[in-house]
Order: C-alpha cells, then structure tokens, then sequence
C-alpha cells in the first residue's frame, strides 16, 4: 500500500514536472511570437515607409521627367523598386506565416499543459478517494475488534458471575 502511494506519488510529481515542462515550452514560445510579431510590425512600418518613399519618388520623377530616355530611366527604377518591394513583401508573409505557426506551437502546447494538467487533477481526485477508502477500512476494522473485545469481556463476565453463581449454590 505504501509502495503504491509512493508510486502513485512519483507519478504526480512526473506529471507536475511535465506540466511545468510544457507551460515553461508555452511561455518561451509566447516570447518569441511577441518578438517576431514586433519585428514583424517593425518590418511591415519600414514596407510602409518604403512604399510612401517610392510613391513620392514616382509623382517626382513623373513631374521632372520630360525625354523618353528620362522616362525609360524612371521605368526601369519603378520596374527595380517593384521587385525589391515585391521581395520584401513575399519575406514579410513568411516572417507572418513563421509567426502564426509559433502561435499555433504556442497554443497547442497549452492545450498539452492544460490536459496534463487535468489528469494530474484527476489522479490526485482518486488517489485521495482510495485513501478515504482505506481510512473507512481501518476505522470498521478498529471497530469490529473493539466490538469483538467487548464481547470477550461480557463473555469473560457472564463466566465468572456464572461460576460465582455455582460456587455460591455449592
């Protein structure tokens, strides 16, 4: 029965040191979703200010250009500033999609924490519940000897008033 306790107790404690585990695994991904949504936002600012950066260069090359060279020079600086913001952008959505997945790590392994959680909950319910058990058996084993033992005594009492009674006839 101790042995079983014990057991039973190792296993709670396993149970508490992998919940730990994974709120601690939760937590750290959490982090790093926060910094990667910052330097996300970060990045998604400086797109902007490229972006407006590369509008306004377009209104001021359009009003200054006059020749076609000009025009085919502005072109080919548009075409250039397109790709390099297209690029930027196709990094922006894998820096979204890479920050989403941790966001995904991160709730799932709170979901794991939660669970582990629920059935350490669930093993300390019926570990206490064997315990009652065992106290409700030892109080009625208690009892039965004491019920027993005073049985004896009565018993033990009858005799001797009975032979009291036989020797006092005689």
């Amino acid at each position: 029965m101790l042995m079983q306790k014990e057991q039973e107790l190792a296993e709670l404690e396993r149970e508490h040191e992998a919940e730990d585990l994974a709120i601690a695994e939760k937590n750290r991904l959490e982090r790093e979703a926060e910094v990667s949504k910052r330097k996300i936002e970060r990045e998604a600012e400086l797109l902007k200010e490229k972006q407006e950066e590369l509008e306004r260069l377009e209104r001021n090359h359009a009003e200054l250009e006059d020749s076609a060279a000009v025009k085919l020079q502005a072109s080919v600086r548009r075409k250039e500033a397109k790709a390099v913001l297209e690029e930027k952008r196709r990094q922006h959505q894998a820096e979204v999609a890479k920050h989403e997945a941790k966001q995904k790590a991160a709730q799932a392994a709170e979901a794991e924490a939660m669970a582990q959680g629920q059935a350490a909950v669930k093993l300390q319910s019926s570990v206490r519940r064997r315990e009652a058990k065992a106290m409700v058996a030892k109080k009625r084993r208690q009892h039965e000897e004491a019920v027993a033992r005073h049985k004896a005594e009565v018993r033990a009492a009858a005799e001797a008033a009975a032979e009291a009674a036989e020797a006092a006839e005689a």
